[in-house]
């Protein structure tokens, strides 16, 4: 082998030793289940919870709990305009895709084909957000107990008390949790505008359908947001990086 040639193939070990370490920092980075996460999850939920019960406060305060308050009456008869009956029934199966009916057997789904990828980061990660959603959503329900509105019939799928609304925060919580953890790990961008036309699309179903006091809608969507915020937050809580929603800047990689 020639001199050359030598100094050819050290060259070429620099590039690929140059290049490597940049390659792992794109490559996305296991969710550490750590203390720190589950510091984050716990004071997320406790958090939410303290919010909850001190919006009910004020709404009972307000005297509009049991009856609702004059301009959530006026805005549930604005909504309930009848629309046309293909539109109707759609708004009316809608919210069946918002519950732990179908979000429960999803997370199921997607643990098992990540367990077969060794992946349990991120089925803790899915298992925990729905699992603390649904509990943060069952106790605050059954623990203030507020009456559902009486203005109209109520149609579709509902369960339990009216506040707060299980499907906004859901909406809010849950499925941006999904959203971003398919950005995180693909790249993808297109889940994060389905899940917020999602949103807004069960928002208006539960008004539309006369189940839920606008208050309600508004208490779930800003419960679930405080979770969504927690659970992202605590996916990152032990590393030193920085964060944008839904995408994470990492070493020797231009933001």
């Amino acid at each position: 082998m020639t001199g050359q040639s030598v100094l050819n193939l050290k060259s070429n070990d620099e590039v690929r030793r140059a290049i490597s370490p940049r390659r792992a920092a794109l490559r996305p980075q296991r969710v550490e289940i750590d203390r720190a996460f589950w510091l984050w999850v716990i004071g997320g939920a406790l958090a939410t919870i303290a919010v909850g019960i001190g919006y009910a406060h004020y709404i009972k305060q307000s005297a509009g709990w049991s009856h609702g308050l004059s301009w959530e009456i006026a805005l549930l008869r604005e909504v309930h305009t009848p629309l046309p009956t293909l539109v109707d029934q759609l708004v009316l199966i809608l919210p069946w895709f918002g519950t732990n009916i179908t979000i429960l057997p999803g997370v199921a789904i997607a643990s098992y084909i990540l367990a077969k990828r060794k992946r349990r980061d991120l089925i803790t990660v899915l298992v925990v957000a729905a699992a603390g959603n649904y509990v943060i959503a069952f106790f605050l329900k059954y623990a203030l107990n507020r009456p559902r509105p009486t203005l109209f019939t109520a149609r579709g799928e509902y369960t339990g008390p009216s506040y707060p609304s299980g499907h906004a925060m859901l909406a809010t919580s849950v499925l941006f949790v999904v959203a971003y953890l398919l950005s995180r790990e693909r790249g993808w961008s297109w889940p994060y505008y389905v899940v917020f036309a999602f949103g807004l699309l069960t928002v208006y179903s539960r008004l539309y359908l006369g189940v839920h006091w606008p208050t309600d809608v508004f208490a779930g969507a800003a419960l679930g947001v405080i979770w969504l915020t927690a659970m992202l937050r605590a996916m990152d809580a032990h590393a030193e990086e920085l964060v944008r929603f839904g995408r994470r800047v990492r070493t020797g990689e231009t933001p």
